[in-house]
């Protein structure tokens, strides 16, 4: 919601931004970029990392999008020049920690279901994704700080499934009703697969056990009952 609501600020951060903090580069520092899944909006497989998808310029997801495309292709430049540059492209990070009013859906969900008993969703829920609970990914960026090999990595998990579903685990945890808008429409520029491949890290850095789910929801909702 953020990044369509401001746009204009979105593409500036990722391109004025990214090339402001450039200028205190020095060769032997390292330069760490957070792209994101989005880079394969518009792709329904094969999300690697030599890979990424088309997103035409009018759509409402464009900004963001294009702005994570030319952050990448600047940190390619940086390191063509000699400085080490990192781009990790996270997919849907959830845990504790989290802003109280963020508007990404697992939080939305918890909020909801915490404040008011009920979850609704603003169409079916048949949109595949895939959670990394925040220990995972960050035990996943100091490995690739300290040791890695590559210039790109997906950072994702392995607790693929629908928004359906994961609003069932949330209503079930927190005693909750679930319900959907009549006369839904699919989320305009949503992406109906984020499926990120993570086998590159997996084979770098043996990691292959992540929290699942059930355990990172609950200790997200437990959180944010803590705060709210």
């Amino acid at each position: 919601k953020i990044f369509v609501k401001k746009s204009k600020e979105t593409l500036l951060v990722h391109s004025l931004g990214l090339i402001n903090i450039s200028k205190y580069l020095i060769k032997k520092g390292l330069l760490i970029y957070f792209s994101s899944s989005e880079i394969y909006n518009g792709l329904n497989k094969d999300f690697v990392e030599n890979r990424s998808g088309n997103t035409n310029f009018g759509d409402v997801r464009a900004p963001y999008i294009n702005g994570k495309k030319f952050g990448e292709t600047y940190c390619h430049i940086l390191n063509q020049m000699g400085y080490n540059i990192k781009i990790l492209r996270i997919s849907l990070t959830y845990g504790p920690g989290a802003s109280l009013n963020d508007n990404r859906v697992l939080n939305e969900m918890i909020i909801s279901a915490l404040k008011t008993k009920k979850v609704k969703l603003l169409d079916q829920g048949k949109s595949i994704r895939k959670y990394l609970y925040i220990n995972d990914c960050i035990e996943l960026i100091f490995n690739i700080l300290n040791k890695s090999n590559m210039v790109i990595y997906n950072i994702s998990g392995n607790s693929k499934l629908t928004i359906r579903d994961l609003a069932k685990i949330i209503c079930k945890k927190t005693n909750s009703k679930l319900s959907f808008i009549k006369n839904y429409k699919t989320l305009k520029g949503a992406p109906n697969v984020v499926n990120v491949n993570n086998n590159m890290i997996h084979k770098e850095f043996k990691k292959l056990k992540y929290i699942n789910i059930l355990n990172g929801v609950d200790k997200t909702i437990k959180w944010y009952n803590l705060k709210i």
